[in-house]
């Protein structure tokens, strides 16, 4: 009988030592909201250590449905498998799990389902987490990181504090966030929407699905041609056009196409990267700012795009800059200028002299669209010396007002005796070849034809 009273007395204390080192409270007769901090009341009606408390010996110290578990030097309670815990400290069902009621569900939750088959299900508003609670999605108001889902933070946007995604991941259509796009992943539920984790070279990353591309903000978007029914699910710098049925992503105003599938700027256009451009440019500094400018061996054509300069090898055609073809030569293809047609200095080609034209840019380098007779065609840019401007070609106009076409070409001549420098009479005789066939193929009145 003594020993029995000894042991009664020994429990006696070390549960009041207990309670002494848990906290005022502990071990109490309690209802529902009577417990002290920390606590919690059980279901045998006593205060017990709520989840995530620490300080316990033993896990018949914590509350319902929770184990008291070593984590270092420190000892927690913490939910069993299955259960989360909530913000009354106690444990609820996790996402997934059956219930009959609501009160058997972790925060945010409701008890869903068909008859006979309900579970607890997370609120509108909010998405599953990793361990099966219930947090914010992204874009919704929150006052700490804890409030929102997996990998997020609590950002202030607009002078409201909102549930943002982490760095490395981007949003998901359910409010999520998953792994931005050539990011270290484990398996295909951790990537972002419309990715898959893959295994490229001994590392697993997340990589867009068929038909997407990746986006600049990490994400992938459908590529262009692929079906769509709105702007959002098309990649960057693209809209959704086209008949209701038949709507396709294509490029926004001001963007051409680009290799697999996306949109980049078009040349000459303003960018602040390379990556902005499209194919075969790069963004360089120029007069007034940066802008995408062909790379080494490709020039601008009217679409925007660059295409391989004249004499550059080609596959097709369609690899060419304007006005050229991909002709076989000396067994290798390479771009050359049409017939009719002249390389520029920087590789494209332009018309040659006497083609006809309807603006400067038409014609090849130092040529400019003259009008002569009834006519527009390129002719040679004549730069002339002071002492020429001043001497020859008042006598040229002279001469071409007063006398015959054959007179004229002969006064023409021994003008350009007195030039010493070659290049200019040659670009100058040029000229003047092209004005005496203008004038004999259209006959007209000397006195009324005059030179641009």
């Amino acid at each position: 009988m003594t020993t029995l009273v000894q042991t009664a007395f020994v429990l006696a204390l070390l549960t009041q030592l207990i309670g002494i080192s848990l906290g005022a409270g502990y071990d109490e007769a309690c209802k529902e909201s009577r417990c002290d901090d920390h606590l919690v009341c059980s279901s045998t009606s006593t205060c017990r250590l709520a989840a995530g408390a620490g300080g316990c010996q033993t896990s018949r110290q914590c509350g319902d449905l929770m184990i008291c578990n070593a984590s270092g030097t420190v000892h927690l309670c913490q939910c069993k498998r299955g259960y989360v815990a909530m913000a009354s400290g106690n444990c609820g069902n996790r996402t997934g799990v059956a219930c009959i009621g609501k009160k058997d569900c972790g925060d945010m939750m409701d008890c869903v389902g068909p008859a006979g088959a309900l579970t607890c299900t997370c609120t509108f508003g909010y998405i599953e987490r990793s361990d099966g609670s219930c947090g914010l999605g992204v874009n919704t108001q929150c006052s700490k990181a804890t409030d929102c889902g997996d990998n997020m933070e609590c950002d202030a946007v607009g002078g409201q504090a909102k549930c943002s995604c982490n760095k490395n991941f981007v949003p998901r259509l359910d409010a999520s966030c998953g792994v931005k796009v050539s990011r270290k992943c484990q398996q295909s539920s951790d990537c972002g929407d419309n990715m898959t984790c893959m295994n490229e070279l001994d590392t697993s990353l997340c990589t867009c699905n068929a038909t997407y591309i990746p986006r600049e903000d990490g994400s992938c978007g459908l590529r262009r041609g692929a079906g769509c029914s709105k702007k959002e699910q098309c990649a960057d710098n693209m809209k959704c056009s086209g008949p209701t049925s038949r709507s396709t992503c294509t490029c926004d105003m001001t963007y051409i196409l680009k290799g697999s599938g996306a949109c980049g700027k078009a040349a000459m256009s303003p960018c602040s990267s390379s990556d902005e451009c499209s194919d075969n440019m790069e963004c360089h500094e120029s007069q007034g700012g940066q802008v995408c400018t062909c790379s080494q061996g490709y020039t601008a054509r009217e679409d925007g795009l660059c295409g391989r300069a004249e004499q550059e090898v080609c596959l097709s055609t369609d690899d060419c800059g304007d006005y050229m073809n991909c002709t076989h030569v000396h067994e290798m293809q390479i771009c050359l200028c049409h017939d009719g047609y002249t390389v520029r200095l920087d590789g494209s080609c332009g018309k040659a002299f006497l083609q006809l034209c309807s603006a400067d840019t038409d014609c090849g380098s130092n040529m400019i669209c003259s009008k002569s007779a009834v006519r527009y065609a390129c002719v040679h840019l004549v730069f002339l010396p002071d002492w020429m401007e001043a001497v020859v070609y008042p006598l040229v106009v002279h001469a071409m007002s007063q006398l015959s076409v054959g007179t004229t070409w002969s006064v023409m001549e021994m003008a350009l005796k007195a030039n010493t420098v070659t290049v200019w009479k040659i670009m100058f005789q040029n000229q003047v070849e092209f004005v005496a066939e203008m004038l004999e193929q259209h006959a007209l009145d000397l006195k009324n034809v005059g030179i641009s």
